[in-house]
């Protein structure tokens, strides 16, 4: 801190310095007594060491204030100190004429992204208007085509879901309703959900039951398990899934076209689709971002890697739902 008050003051002591030798040089010259001189300068290195250490404890003081200031900013930016000087109290003027600036231009973002959201929202409650009357009709055709209709139908009334829960992403945490529940059941009724896409393909599904119980969001919970059979059945065209528990780590794995080595890292970032889906070209690269976001506000692990002889593995590690079971069992 001290290092700091002397680079700030640096120009001032370098004036006082020169001044004090100019007036001792002109006491020697003027005939003045030695002692004389060295005395008058001795007195102002003095007042100079006075007037250094309360001014380094008003500029310390200062210092320690503006950084408590910091810490909670936006709160806080009516309570900066008063100025030293003439030029700190134009940065002073400049600081807070820009925070207000900032403020206003924050809260016409907010109210331009409510309205975004709600009119988003609303048209995605809209849509599923017309897609149950699609599937109405659907129901009651008996063409060859039903079946192949109904996938895409089924495609179109999953990516409303997901764009849905996409909205909600933001305020996800007031959104979770943690409750103890079986894992099996909820397992299987994904799969019957996804049951069309497999049939389709003509893929397997094996599922080992694991007779858990967790403690976590079963709707959330559920849309990360979609998602992974969702992209399962994409990137699969023979072949199958095999869902199972390793210790408690429950496994997704499918012979499809796999995951890169380069994107096993990378593919939970936003936006990011990787090599295989970029060959896909309807990628959005939203899905597992999602899913990794829901799996952090729910406590779930969620890595991805190669299958054991082809394909991927999706690992979901529920332990930390587990003791969160057991801590609500045992107090």
């Amino acid at each position: 801190m001290f290092g700091q008050y002397l680079r700030y003051r640096r120009y001032a002591l370098c004036l006082w310095f020169t001044g004090t030798a100019v007036l001792l040089a002109v006491m020697l010259l003027s005939g003045i007594a030695p002692q004389l001189a060295l005395y008058g300068a001795f007195l102002a290195l003095f007042l100079l060491g006075g007037l250094t250490v309360l001014d380094y404890f008003r500029f310390r003081e200062r210092v320690n204030r503006l950084a408590q200031i910091r810490e909670n900013l936006s709160n806080a930016l009516p309570e900066l100190p008063d100025p030293p000087d003439a030029v700190c109290a134009q940065y002073d003027g400049m600081i807070r004429e820009l925070n207000m600036l900032m403020r206003r231009e924050r809260d016409g973002l907010r109210e331009e992204n409510a309205e975004r959201i709600d009119y988003y929202t609303l048209w995605l409650h809209q849509i599923k208007t017309p897609i149950a009357a699609m599937r109405l009709l659907l129901d009651a055709d008996c063409s060859a085509q039903r079946d192949a209709f109904t996938v895409e139908l089924f495609k179109v009334e999953r990516y409303v879901d997901m764009a849905l829960q996409y909205a909600k992403l933001g305020g996800l945490a007031a959104d979770l309703v943690l409750e103890p529940f079986a894992l099996d059941p909820l397992v299987r009724d994904c799969i019957r959900k996804y049951a069309l896409l497999f049939i389709q393909k003509d893929l397997s599904v094996d599922f080992e039951a694991t007779g858990l119980r967790v403690v976590s969001d079963r709707k959330w919970l559920g849309f990360i398990l979609e998602q992974i059979l969702s992209n399962a059945a994409k990137y699969t065209n023979s072949g199958g899934v095999r869902i199972y528990l390793v210790g408690t780590e429950l496994r997704i794995e499918d012979t499809g076209i796999g995951i890169r080595d380069e994107d096993a890292e990378r593919i939970f970032e936003k936006g990011y689709t990787g090599y295989n889906g970029r060959y896909d070209r309807l990628a959005s690269g939203l899905g597992l971002y999602m899913s990794s976001r829901i799996a952090q506000e729910l406590g779930v692990g969620l890595r991805a890697e190669r299958g054991r002889k082809s394909g991927s593995c999706l690992c979901l590690e529920l332990g930390g739902t587990m003791k969160q079971r057991e801590d609500a069992e045992f107090g």
